[in-house]
């Protein structure tokens, strides 16, 4: 039993550090995004950085600040496609596909273990009006307004409830800026003027295709070029933490009932480690 506690202790060890490692990398690429985006300090044309080498700023009204001119703050909608999930409530079935709401949405992964099942034909409905792609970015809208989560899974077996859909994958280049963005100062401030509800918090849709987006494709497509590595390298460990989370929910039965030995275990864990990540 000991030895058995210390395989999935080990197991959870290394989700959590994996986790912490996602979250370092996240916030280099967020202190870049800030740097480039709110300070506004991107490398000029003589590569310096832009504001404090006194490049022109100019007054956005939509924004509430300056940007720099020549730089754009145009509806999100206007950009790519934003849509939501279902207003059913689809009945709760033993088997089918799962419904993901906002309470199932979490940064780091969609917590399928407290969504619903739904039928096929539920699923199928739904996906009429709003189909998630690898690539797509999801928005939580209800509660705890404003929690993303960036899909670059590719087997998607689930539909969206009381959440928004940035159709991201319609312009994959540019999803990770977006993702940035969705999380960025200009969003909170945004937010914050148009979040409804006294008891229950919500917001809108057409709040969330009105949001301004700011806007300068060859800074952006620089600042894509500059992260690609960083969130390369999170998905990888992302998808290794589904596999060992998934692994330790399988072992745990497994190894009590002796079908599989500690030290099968131990070669499968190292299996799923060695072929996702190399880091």
């Amino acid at each position: 039993q000991q030895r058995i506690s210390a395989v999935l202790s080990s197991l959870d060890a290394k989700i959590e550090l994996n986790n912490k490692i996602n979250r370092e990398l996240e916030a280099a690429a967020k202190t870049l995004y800030d740097y480039w985006f709110v300070q506004f300090n991107f490398p000029d044309k003589n590569g310096k950085p832009y504001k404090t080498s006194a490049g022109k700023m100019v007054w956005n009204e939509q924004l509430k600040r300056e940007i720099p001119e020549g730089w754009e703050a145009g509806k999100i909608n206007d950009f790519i496609e934003v849509k939501d999930g279902t207003h059913d409530s689809p009945k709760p079935k033993e088997t089918g596909y799962y419904l993901i709401t906002s309470k199932n949405l979490l940064e780091s992964c969609l917590d399928f273990d407290n969504a619903n099942l739904i039928s096929e034909e539920d699923y199928m409905n739904i996906n009429k009006r709003s189909k998630v792609d690898t690539g797509d970015i999801l928005f939580s809208m209800i509660g705890s307004i404003g929690v993303i989560y960036k899909i670059e899974e590719t087997d998607i077996k689930f539909a969206v409830k009381n959440v928004a859909l940035y159709k991201t994958s319609q312009k994959k280049q540019y999803n990770n800026y977006i993702y940035q963005y969705l999380k960025s100062y200009d969003m909170q401030y945004y937010m914050s003027t148009v979040i409804s509800g006294s008891i229950q918090k919500f917001i809108g849709l057409g709040s969330l295709r009105d949001m301004p987006l700011l806007f300068n494709r060859e800074v952006i497509e620089l600042f894509i070029s500059k992260t690609n590595a960083i969130y390369s390298k999170m998905n990888n460990i992302k998808n290794e933490n589904q596999q060992l989370s998934s692994l330790r929910d399988w072992l745990l039965p497994m190894l009590m009932n002796g079908q599989v030995t500690v030290q099968e275990a131990e070669e499968r864990i190292n299996m799923v480690a060695e072929a996702e990540v190399g880091y």
